[in-house]
């Protein structure tokens, strides 16, 4: 309906606001992490409770622990991850997201990936992916400002958080490993 419309609109609209905001505080340097103790699989839950389609997100949860991270940050981080995925994913299709323990030789982290297959914008260029402003050329029936995926590496970068994008199958895969 027009009305279901008009408002999905403002919500992106929102978003980029939103985006824009915090990407504004970063610059500033305004983003000091408070770290805590934190769950990513809880992190996870709510993340899924709260977005556009549930329905869709396939979650599987090995062991883990508490990392030692700004809960708000990385919850921030997460959510965009999460939200690509959906936007971009072919429709109805799912949104596998996985979360393990992985024991390094000098540190433990916790590794959430969030795999989807790619809907009718394709994959994006792996070069210019967290660019500012970059869009895949196909992506401008979206609303979006471009500043997501950039502000997702910069938060990151911010948390010691490794962040990588991988092409898997003709499928796209952003992997976090966060410092436990």
């Amino acid at each position: 309906s027009a009305r279901r419309y008009a408002l999905s609109t403002l919500d992106d609209m929102d978003a980029v606001v939103e985006r824009c905001r915090q990407l504004d505080l970063l610059q500033q340097g305004r983003f000091t992490p408070r770290r805590e103790p934190c769950r990513v699989d809880a992190l996870m839950n709510e993340i899924l409770a709260s977005c556009s389609a549930p329905d869709r997100l396939r979650l599987a949860t090995g062991p883990v622990c508490d990392v030692e991270s700004d809960r708000h940050l990385l919850k921030i981080v997460i959510s965009n991850l999460v939200d690509n995925a959906l936007k971009y994913s072919a429709p109805g299709s799912d949104i596998d997201c996985h979360i393990e323990r992985c024991e390094g030789e000098q540190q433990t982290h916790i590794r959430l990936s969030i795999e989807n297959q790619p809907g009718p914008v394709g994959l994006p260029d792996p070069d210019k992916l967290f660019e500012k402003y970059y869009r895949s050329p196909h992506a401008h029936q979206h609303t979006g400002s471009g500043l997501g995926l950039y502000l997702v590496r910069h938060l990151a970068e911010l948390l010691d958080v490794r962040l990588s994008y991988d092409q898997v199958q003709q499928r796209a895969r952003f992997t976090l490993w966060i410092p436990a």
